[in-house]
This record gives structure tokens, sequence and C-alpha cells, in this order.
């Protein structure tokens, strides 16, 4: 089994909101829910049953001011009244994505973390570092954009990946691609492709490795750098 579906949700200056539930959610899928927060002093608290992964929140001060989280959660059958996050800004733009996964093992994903601080000029190649993931694991890379404001921001997904999410949103877009059943073995660099014209932007990136079966581990892991 792999990746089922994905669901996005704004949050427009909301102190709190409930994220939309990916479609067909059921008992023992895995949800990851990846939020963007247009100000990097703002850390929002995730609903009862979410984990924040280690390497979250990502800070970036510049090229604007963002606020990076991810969050995962074994479904159990209450996600539609525990999907509310709360402690985030009335005052800014705010999005989350969140993805169901589909006949995966109970251990915990792995996760690798990326923080791009640059203004990056469109085409921006926005590679989120790679994990090393075991057989038949699916991977899902995550890209939250530190953009300028304006919209127009368009991505194409690295190769042999499929676009789940393409979200032109105001401050903070947002770009979901996934691969199911993956060999074993390490991913490599996950390069995107953005691009709008007279655009900049830097990024935090999430890859996480949902896992096919057995215990998994929990080999988090976090990496900071620029492009």
């Amino acid at each position: 089994m792999a990746f089922r579906s994905s669901a996005f949700t704004v949050f427009t200056g909301a102190s709190s909101g409930a994220a939309t539930m990916p479609a067909g959610v059921v008992a023992g899928d895995w949800l990851v829910a990846f939020l963007s927060i247009d100000n990097v002093a703002v850390d929002a608290t995730g609903p009862t049953g979410w984990s924040q992964v280690a390497g979250s929140p990502i800070h970036n001060s510049a090229p604007d001011s963002q606020s990076a989280q991810c969050w995962t959660r074994l479904a159990n059958g209450n996600e539609a009244s525990e999907r509310t996050w709360t402690g985030m800004s009335a005052t800014v733009d705010q999005a989350i994505i969140v993805a169901a996964f589909s006949g995966r093992g109970t251990g915990t994903p792995l996760v690798q973390t990326t923080q791009n601080t640059t203004a990056n000029a469109s085409p921006v190649a926005a590679g989120n570092t790679g994990i090393t993931a075991l057989e038949g694991d699916d991977i899902a890379s995550c890209w939250l954009g530190d953009s300028n404001g304006v919209t127009g921001w368009t991505g194409v997904a690295p190769s042999n990946y499929i676009e789940r999410e393409d979200r032109d949103t105001i401050w903070v877009p947002q770009y979901l691609a996934t691969r199911d059943g993956v060999a074993a073995g390490a991913t490599g660099t996950l390069t995107m492709t953005w691009t709008n014209v007279g655009n900049t932007t830097g990024w935090a990136g999430f890859v996480l490795a949902i896992p096919a079966g057995g215990a998994g581990a929990n080999n988090t892991m976090f990496f900071g750098g620029s492009l």
C-alpha cells in the first residue's frame, strides 16, 4: 500500500484552525502534517494525538520570516475531533498540508530536514536533503516556501516523484511530492524546481520515510544549510 490522499487548508489571520483531513482515512493510516506560518516567532501547538518530529520547528529569519513545522499521527478514528492547531497568528498567512499513507508499518517515520535562508531567484532549484530508506518505504518530500509575498509560484517534482500538492499561497507557498515503495538505500538530494517570474524564495524542507512494516527505527537527523 502507499500514498492515499492529501488535503490543504489556509489559515489567514487565524490564531487557531482545523486542518482538512485527507479523504478516505482509516485507522492505521499514517498522517503527516506540514504547517507553514509567515512569522519566525510563532510556533503552533498541535492537536491531541499528533507528535512534532525532531528538527521541527524550522525557524527562517530570512529572506522573509517563517516558522515551519511537521507533525505525524497514526490514525485511530478520532481525527475529526483532533485536528485543530492552536497558538498560531491572528495577523499573518498560514497554511497546512495533511497527507495520508495506507497499509504502512507502525514504526516511527525517518525524518530529514533542510533549511534555506537565501533569497533564491526564480527558477529555484530547491533541494531537500535526502534520507536513507528501508526496502518498501514511502517517501514524502515537502517544500514550505518563505517568499516575498508575490503569488505565482509553480513547482515541478523531482524525477520519479509524483506531485501531490502545488499551492501558490501568498507568503507561504507549499509543494508536496511522494514516491511509493522505494528500494533500500539513500534517496540523494530531492530537488524540486520552483518558478515565479520576478520573485525570490527561501524554504524549509521535510523528507520523511514512511515505514513499510515492522518496528521501523527512530533515526531522526537535522541538517541546516543554504544553496
